[in-house]
């Protein structure tokens, strides 16, 4: 065997060898959230809320349908789907969903959740009597939980829209003051609040 032939041999063996630790590694299990914990119901309400979040109502939407079709009970899909129908002004599914999730919520917090989840149709429909609707809810989640942030927030989000900025204002700095969540927009509303206060 000339020299050649013989190097041409050991660059197409390595070459194969390269090849095969490519292919293998491509092909071994890699370290990561394990695929039947993604398809859960849990799982999916999580990623629901998230896209609800940014806006993404058609994949929010999709999630939270498929934690309902491997728990068609779960109150917190329904939630989530009652929220996504409010988004895309679809009042009527909205509201059925999240009576469906009244029925289902079985703890305090849950229950609350659900009255925020009220809350938040209400103020989207904006429909004849939907500040009562609302003041209504917002007792009925404090009665459940007196430190959820969402009830306080939205809460201030009514009373801005009726132009009652001082009660506003409480309802903010108190989502503030519990530091659970929805700091950022609570902190943005009072930052809104004081440019209306000063007329700009």
């Amino acid at each position: 065997m000339d020299f050649i032939t013989s190097k041409s041999l050991k660059y197409l063996s390595a070459l194969m060898a390269l090849t095969f630790l490519c292919l293998w590694g491509g092909c071994t299990p890699r370290k990561g959230v394990p695929e039947d914990v993604l398809d859960t119901p849990r799982h999916h309400i999580s990623s629901g809320f998230k896209l609800l979040k940014k806006d993404y109502l058609f994949h929010a939407e999709r999630e939270f349908k498929l934690a309902l079709q491997l728990d068609p009970r779960s109150w917190n899909a329904h939630r989530g789907l009652g929220l996504v129908y409010a988004e895309k002004n679809e009042f009527t599914p909205a509201l059925a969903h999240m009576q469906k999730a009244e029925a289902g919520a079985q703890t305090d917090e849950a229950r609350a959740l659900v009255d925020a989840g009220f809350m938040r149709i209400y103020i989207r429909q904006g429909a004849e009597g939907w500040f009562e609707k609302v003041r209504r809810r917002y007792a009925d989640a404090l009665s459940h939980d007196p430190g959820l942030a969402d009830a306080h927030y939205y809460m201030g989000v009514a009373f801005k829209r009726e132009n009652r900025l001082t009660e506003a204002r409480g309802a903010f700095e108190k989502v503030v003051e519990l530091d659970k969540g929805l700091l950022p927009e609570a902190r943005q509303e009072l930052q809104a609040i004081d440019r209306m206060e000063k007329g700009e």
